[in-house]
């Protein structure tokens, strides 16, 4: 067992990516535009709603957007030839009345100095710049082929291309298939509508939480929401584990389009709420280990975590009835909620509801749970330890009964050797100067990157010769910077590359003598974890 922490990261003060349009300075306000026919939130919703309450599912899962289907070509767009012989494509894509959209990529291959970037043009440019999705032209490895965008605000999201010099043709290397409209106002409508009940607690309102619940996360699927939280491993390294429940997230698949959304809470007890779009979001996790058993999904966070995020402790152990608990949790979608009860010692009701899982029965004495909380963990009240995550029950609001819970007691068996030392590579340990990784030429894939934890390497170069590092990543999922070294006993560096791209590259030279050893850090800014590949070439 463990208890939880803060992680300080280091500071990413860089500036944000350019969008296409704005590197060569071109005006694209008056984008093409594939518009679709208009949806009616309400009636979707209303839709949704009684679907619902006509099933006898007691999960607690959020249906909040609805699929759409559209096949956005090059000629719905428009293209600008430039004076240094690139390409700018641009459209707007339009689902009207939309809340917010989420675009689906696919046949996704671009070609190396390509950029494609999507944003929501309705907010103000540096906003818009700040919230941006830019993805670049990188090794086929790097790329995936298809994958959902995190959410935009707003009915329309514009779509910009910068094909490389000598591209040929005007087809595009993707396709855009469809999109996710969503309907639900997951900001205002839950507090105006009641829809989340006036039982339930604002988290803001118990300092004594404001740790803890900074671990917590809104989870966006593709058309569902749920809860989960960031969870610490034995080390406290910072490698971003996430538990949520098996039946909101059970797949690849799933894992890769989840997107997390940090800190939607109130800015204080009962106060205003922030819009979603202004909150730090992750985008993608992958899937390290799930389970129907006790209804869990653990999963490492690849997209980056937000500044000094908390990571939340558990146990192993079973508590006793009696134990005095809390779950926190986005019901209906809500901004975080609290909710107060004990452990209930007979779970027989709650693996009657649900056969064949290890469950534990929580009895509300103090606010209930409701879809969107799925997911959500349980605590213990007394150390704030997990021990469990929310798969559903007959809980609302008037009807503050009980929940079931997915065991961690049950869950950690399987998932112990995930939460020992953390995921690292097997360069490791070479954490300083002194222990630099000696390296040939070649390509090194799945490296690691952590924070606080720099990865060194070190080549003898002949004189004469100069050796290259390239790096390949995904800036988006954490910024990694590269510098360049002669000597472990001097301070200085020689050569750096500190871009915001998905590439870092420097180039170190042999001296005077017959060989000259070189050492490059690989380090990482404002994130706990990232993946790179290397490439060291020697000409």
């Amino acid at each position: 067992q463990t208890f939880g922490y803060t992680l300080q990261l280091p500071s990413a003060a860089k500036s944000a990516r350019q969008l296409p349009s704005r590197k060569v300075g071109l005006d694209t306000s008056h984008a093409p535009q594939l518009a679709l026919s208009a949806l009616d939130n309400r009636t979707l919703a209303a839709a949704e709603k009684s679907t619902a309450q006509g099933g006898d599912d007691q999960t607690k899962v959020l249906q909040y957007a609805t699929p759409r289907t559209l096949d956005l070509s090059a000629a719905d767009g428009a293209w600008t030839d430039l004076p240094d012989g690139r390409r700018l494509w641009v459209a707007d894509v339009v689902s009207p009345n939309a809340l917010g959209l989420r675009l689906h990529l696919s046949a996704l291959a671009l070609p190396p100095g390509a950029e494609l970037a999507i944003y929501a043009p309705a907010a103000e440019p540096q906003e818009a710049a700040a919230r941006a999705e830019v993805r670049q032209g990188s090794p086929a490895s790097r790329q995936r082929s298809a994958l959902w965008t995190g959410t935009f605000p707003g009915e329309r999201v514009r779509v910009e291309y910068l094909a490389p010099r000598g591209a040929s043709g005007d087809e595009l290397p993707f396709r855009v298939d469809r999109l996710l409209h969503v309907y639900r106002d997951l900001v205002h409508e839950a507090w105006q509508a009641k829809e989340a009940g006036s039982c339930n607690n604002d988290v803001s309102c118990y300092g004594e939480l404001a740790e803890v619940e900074r671990a917590v996360a809104l989870v966006l699927m593709p058309d569902r929401a749920c809860t989960g939280t960031l969870i610490a491993d034995l080390s406290h390294d910072g490698t971003p584990l996430f538990l949520t429940a098996n039946h909101c997230v059970h797949s690849n698949a799933d894992a890769a389009d989840t997107e997390l959304v940090w800190f939607y809470k109130s800015a204080a007890c009962n106060g205003q709420v922030p819009s979603l779009s202004s909150l730090p979001h992750s985008l993608g996790t992958s899937l390290v280990s799930t389970s129907t058993v006790s209804d869990f999904t653990l999963l490492r966070v690849k997209g980056a975590l937000p500044p000094n995020p908390t990571f939340a402790g558990w146990t192993s152990d079973m508590p006793e009835g009696g134990t005095e608990s809390l779950t926190i949790h986005h019901p209906d979608g809500d901004f975080k909620r609290v909710s107060f009860g004990v452990v209930d010692a007979d779970a027989r009701q709650c693996t009657r509801s649900f056969r064949g899982k290890k469950l534990v029965r929580i009895d509300w004495t103090d606010g209930p749970t409701e879809p969107g909380s799925s997911g959500a963990g349980i605590f213990r009240a007394d150390t704030l330890q997990l021990f469990g995550q929310l798969l559903g029950g007959p809980s609302s609001c008037g009807h503050e009964t009980y929940d079931c819970f997915g065991s961690f007691a049950a869950t950690y068996p399987r998932i112990e050797p995930f939460l020992g030392a953390g995921a690292d590579d097997a360069a490791e340990d070479n954490d300083n100067c002194a222990h630099a990784r000696t390296v040939a030429p070649g390509t090194m894939d799945g490296l690691v990157a952590k924070a606080n934890d720099d990865d060194w390497y070190r080549m003898r170069v002949p004189k004469g010769k100069k050796v290259t590092v390239h790096l390949d990543f995904v800036n988006a999922d954490g910024d990694l910077e590269l510098q360049g070294k002669t000597s472990c006993a001097s301070g200085n560096v020689v050569t750096a590359s500190l871009s915001t791209d998905d590439t870092e590259e420097i180039s170190l030279e042999g001296g005077p003598r017959r060989f000259t050893t070189v050492y490059w850090r690989v380090s990482l800014q404002g994130d706990t974890r990232n993946e790179y590949t290397m490439r060291v070439t020697l000409d």
